[in-house]
């Protein structure tokens, strides 16, 4: 039995260990879960996703060209979605910080020039 372990570094289940193994899997009617290609018992590999306390979060089947795909550090759709998200996410936030950045710098220098006309203001009169 061959096992590859390896820390998953994005999508959703991101951190947590990724057990890749050519266990022979139990079911006569497993699909692989990337390509949904039916599996021989012989060839099929198994994908377990857990924390690093051996807390088992998901286990799936594996055909072995897709097996590969994940020793290889090619995303699987899950983390593919997350990672188009979090993309998608970013431009919108960064518009958001910079015009709370805009606003608070307006609001100090609409102060800082009220407080000068008034001050001017009290020169004058006095």
């Amino acid at each position: 039995m061959t096992t590859h372990q390896h820390i998953i570094d994005r999508g959703p289940f991101k951190g947590m260990v990724e057990t890749i193994t050519n266990n022979p899997h139990p079911a006569k009617t497993a699909r692989c879960y990337m390509c949904a290609e039916p599996l021989k018992a012989s060839s099929s590999w198994m994908s377990l996703v857990g924390d690093h306390q051996d807390g088992v979060y998901t286990a799936r089947f594996l055909c072995p060209l897709c097996a590969r795909e994940r020793l290889n550090g090619i995303p699987d759709e899950a983390e593919r979605c997350w990672n188009y998200t979090q993309a998608a996410q970013s431009g919108p936030r960064i518009t958001k910080i910079l015009a709370y950045l805009i606003f608070w710098c307006g609001l100090v220098t609409a102060g800082g020039t009220f407080l000068f006309l008034i001050f001017l203001l009290l020169k004058n009169l006095f």
